[in-house]
Formats: structure tokens, C-alpha cells, sequence
């Protein structure tokens, strides 16, 4: 007797039958007219347009094995197929998260650090506490006011005007009372009489203070001046990679300027004058040298320094004022 249980049926016919049979469209042709040499035409090839007749209880009666519901292996058969379809079919139309569109995208293999401004650790170093944005920002303001003509008070007025809009009054007021302490009295004598107080939680009038503070410091620590009686003058900056030196001198009897750099990493010092300019690099931790000639009394030079570890942030620039 020939075996016509659905192991005889080839796989793939059988996910075509499970397919069509759950989507509910299995045509009326869906036995090809060439199966195995087992398969009885006669029983198998059923024409569209053929009028036949079955008899379920006569079928089982002849093949047992035609009874599904008490066959194991059938079943297991039939659930195999089932979990065949349902996975192809996820697999076609799997879920999207809310951010991704109708197109798929890959993922980078790991999440990009934070670029940190290698600037930002001079924060430690000063009398007043503020936040990193805020010290960004008078930082930002005071590079470009240091190389101006204005007074030590306007300067200091300008680098925070933004961050108290409305409040140029008071800025002034404020401004007017602390220049005199700020230039007279010692580092320490500020710090100790600055209260310790959070930025984000102070009072308007504390904020202010704080910043007016800050800017006259950062103005004072980017603004080189020599002068004949002083004529050397020393910086000194804390980077995220260490501390940063700076020594200006100025050589009278050469009419020339002398930029000695420490650097705590490999990076770029760039000395520029007026229509001349000079510039030296290491690869590493070392010491950098400079020279610019003077070319008349009251001369400006700017120094820009930048760190081969971080190249996306603005150089640090000292203005360098020689007063003949």
C-alpha cells in the first residue's frame, strides 16, 4: 500500500498548502500534475473544473494513516511548519522602535565620548566658583576683550553682560565696588572673602558678583605686559593634560620679544605680531621657543596655543602688551 501520510509531500509543497491554508487563498489546482511516480494521478492531479465528490469516512476507512488527529508525528509535523511560517513571517515585518523610520539603520559600534574643553580645569585654580558653561562663556568673551583698548572695568562689564540680560545697572554698580578689592587685595584675601556659595543657588546680585569676579581674573591671568622696568612676566594655565607655563620677556637692547612655552602635551604655539608671525610644535610633553622683533613702542602680540589631544575646542590666546 502506497504511504501518503504529509511526510511524503515535499517540504516545500507543504509550506506553500500551510501558507495559502492560513491566509485563507489555497486555489482549487494547488496539487501540480507532476508529483513523485507514487502519487496516483488519478488521486492527486484534481482539474479546477472537475466534478468530483469525496467521502471523508470512506477515505479514512480505506488509510488510517489519513487520520491526522490520532497521529503524533503528523502533528509535530504540522506544528514544525506552523512555527516555519509564523517566523518567516516576523522576520518580513519585524517592529521598528519609535526613532527609527521605515528604513533600518545600523548602529555604530560604540557611543562617541564627550568632547571636553581642555581649558575648563583652570576653573580649579580661581577665587570664584562657577559653572563650567558659565566659565566657558566670560573664558570666550575675555580672549577677544584682553586684546582691546578698554578699561579693566569695561572689560569686565562686557564679558558678562550676556549672561544677565536687563541688568546693566547693577552690573555697574557691582563692577564699581569690587575693582578696587580685586586690584588691592591679595589672591588669598579675595578667596576668603568671596562666601562660599553655589552658582546655581545663589541670588541674582550673588551671581553677578561671581562672574564680575571671574572675568577679572581670567583678564588679568590672559593679558601679558612687559615693560622695561618688568620686562618678564609669567603665566600659568592648568589644562586637562597638566599645567601649562607661559614666560614673555622682553629683550630691549634686541628689540625682541622671547616666548618660552611648556607644554604638557604634544601641541602648537602660534606668536603673531604685527605682519610678522613665528610658530613651533612638539609631539610631546617639552618646551617650545618663540622670538618676534618689536617693531614700535605699544606693541600687541597674541600667542595661541592649542593641545594635539583636543582639536575641536578654540585655542587659549594670551595678549602680550610691550609699553615702551
Amino acid at each position: 500500500m502506497t504511504n501518503r501520510n504529509i511526510d511524503n509531500i515535499p517540504s516545500e509543497l507543504q509550506a506553500q498548502f500551510l501558507s495559502q491554508l492560513l491566509e485563507g487563498d489555497l486555489p482549487v489546482d494547488f496539487w501540480p500534475d507532476n508529483g513523485p511516480d507514487d502519487w496516483p494521478e488519478d488521486e492527486l492531479a484534481i482539474a479546477g473544473d472537475a466534478d468530483v465528490t469525496i467521502d471523508p469516512t470512506a477515505a479514512l476507512a480505506n488509510d488510517p494513516m489519513l487520520d491526522l488527529r490520532d497521529s503524533p508525528m503528523i502533528e509535530d509535523r504540522f506544528q514544525a511548519l506552523l512555527k516555519e511560517h509564523f517566523l518567516a513571517k516576523a522576520e518580513e515585518n519585524l517592529p521598528l522602535f519609535p526613532w527609527e523610520g521605515s528604513e533600518i539603520q545600523e548602529y555604530p559600534d560604540g557611543v562617541a565620548e564627550t568632547t571636553v574643553n581642555p581649558w575648563l580645569a583652570q576653573l580649579e585654580t580661581l577665587r570664584a566658583q562657577v559653572p563650567d558653561n558659565v566659565f566657558e562663556q566670560i573664558l570666550g568673551e575675555c580672549q577677544e576683550l584682553v586684546q582691546g583698548s578698554l578699561q579693566v572695568g569695561r572689560q569686565m562689564l562686557d564679558a558678562v553682560d550676556s549672561l544677565f540680560p536687563g541688568a546693566d545697572q547693577a552690573l555697574n554698580l557691582y563692577a564699581d565696588r569690587l575693582i578696587p578689592s580685586l586690584e588691592g587685595i591679595r589672591d588669598d584675601g579675595v578667596r576668603a572673602a568671596l562666601p562660599a556659595i553655589d552658582y546655581e543657588d545663589a541670588q541674582d546680585q550673588q551671581k553677578m558678583v561671581l562672574a564680575l569676579v571671574t572675568a577679572h581674573e581670567l583678564l588679568r591671568q590672559l593679558e601679558v605686559p612687559l615693560t622695561q622696568e618688568h620686562p618678564v612676566a609669567e603665566r600659568q594655565w592648568l589644562t586637562s593634560e597638566g599645567l601649562l607655563e607661559v614666560r614673555a620677556e622682553w629683550r630691549a637692547v634686541a628689540d625682541a620679544v622671547v616666548v618660552t612655552v611648556q607644554m604638557p602635551c604634544g601641541g602648537q604655539a602660534d606668536l603673531a605680531g604685527d605682519h610678522t608671525n613665528a610658530e613651533a610644535r612638539c609631539d610631546q610633553a617639552g618646551q617650545l621657543n618663540l622670538i618676534l622683533p618689536v617693531i614700535k613702542a605699544d606693541q600687541m602680540q597674541t600667542l595661541s596655543i592649542r593641545l594635539d589631544t583636543n582639536t575641536t575646542s578654540t585655542p587659549l590666546t594670551f595678549t602680550i602688551r610691550v609699553a615702551g
